[in-house]
This record gives C-alpha cells, sequence and structure tokens, in this order.
C-alpha cells in the first residue's frame, strides 16, 4: 500500500497547481501519475506533453514513471504548447492526456492539466483522484513509453484553418512559451 498526501492548496477546481519544490514536488507528480494510471485502466495510453518551465521537465519525467508504474503506457509528445497535448489525443488511440504547465502563472509555478477519454478530466473527478492518494496499490505491470512528435501534423492542420488570400505581415511573440517553434513554422 502506498500513502501519500498532497499539500490541500494544489488541488484546483479545473487542475493541478502549486509552487514548484515548495507545495509541489517531484514526488507529487510521480503519484498522480500512478493515480491517473489507476483511473485510465491498466494497459491502456495516455500522452504527455510539457511546457518549456524549468520545473516542467522534472515534473514530466516523475509523471511518466508515476503512469508507468502503474501499467499505463505513455505517448511522450514532448515540449509543446497545451493545444498540441489536447490535439495528440484526438488523433491517437489513447484514453488520456496530461499536460504538464504553470499556464499563466508565476515561472516557480506548474502543474498539470488532464484530459480522459477526449473530455477535460477536473472538479470532482480530479478531486476523488487525489483523494485516493491516501492509500493505494499499483500493480507489478509496468507500461511502455513510446515517443510521438505531432508538431508537423498539428502545424498542417493550423495552416489548414489559417489559409490567407492575401500576404499578411504577422508579429508572433512567444512570450518564452512553448509554442515559438509552432509559430515559426506556421509562418514559413
Amino acid at each position: 500500500m502506498i500513502n501519500h498526501s498532497f499539500d490541500d492548496t494544489i488541488i484546483r477546481a479545473y487542475d493541478i497547481r502549486g509552487v514548484y519544490d515548495k507545495t509541489l514536488k517531484d514526488k507529487d507528480a510521480q503519484v498522480i501519475g500512478n493515480l491517473f494510471g489507476l483511473t485510465v485502466g491498466n494497459g491502456k495510453t495516455v500522452n504527455v506533453g510539457y511546457d518549456g518551465r524549468i520545473s516542467s521537465l522534472n515534473l514530466k519525467n516523475n509523471l511518466i514513471d508515476g503512469l508507468l508504474e502503474s501499467g499505463v503506457n505513455v505517448n511522450e509528445i514532448g515540449l509543446c504548447p497545451t493545444p498540441l497535448m489536447y490535439f495528440s489525443c484526438f488523433h491517437t488511440d489513447s484514453e488520456g492526456g496530461i499536460m504538464v504547465t504553470g499556464s499563466h502563472n508565476p515561472k516557480d509555478h506548474n502543474g498539470f492539466k488532464f484530459v480522459l477519454n477526449n473530455l477535460p478530466f477536473y472538479g470532482e473527478q480530479l478531486k476523488k483522484m487525489c483523494l485516493t492518494g491516501n492509500n493505494y496499490s499499483i500493480i507489478n505491470e509496468k507500461g511502455k513509453k513510446e515517443i510521438f512528435d505531432f508538431k508537423d501534423e498539428y502545424i498542417k492542420k493550423l495552416k489548414k484553418f489559417l489559409k490567407q488570400k492575401k500576404k499578411i505581415n504577422i508579429v508572433w511573440d512567444a512570450g518564452n512559451g512553448s509554442a515559438g517553434e509552432i509559430m515559426r513554422k506556421i509562418s514559413e
């Protein structure tokens, strides 16, 4: 049996968010992976993306470890904007998705946004999942991880929707976000 309790402030209405290494720790990410994996189900697949924050890589690695420990397979989408992770869920056979992102919050904050069966996973579902962390067990069957790059497919889809009849000038400012590469490729 595994017992884990989260800081009371990180379980929010729509996501899990906290100050990295203060209220949101690497162990939390691993346990979140375990719990979401148990929610999704053994042998199922979860897509994982992450933003460009310094803490995102550690949180992503621990999250994936937790998912794999729970018997879930992982498609690692890589560094990407949140909409690309959502896009990947609709274009694979995955049952879920998790984005490691601090969103619009200060740089020392980070967190997780969830998708289950192509629908947002939040509210009471999220709170119930996190309460399970107080006492749970995982199976001894480890999932598999694959690396998936959906950037080109995502860009192709965006370009299809952004067709212009005349040439326009665009100024992009990614604001240190993970969308910079996507914006550059759309502009080409």
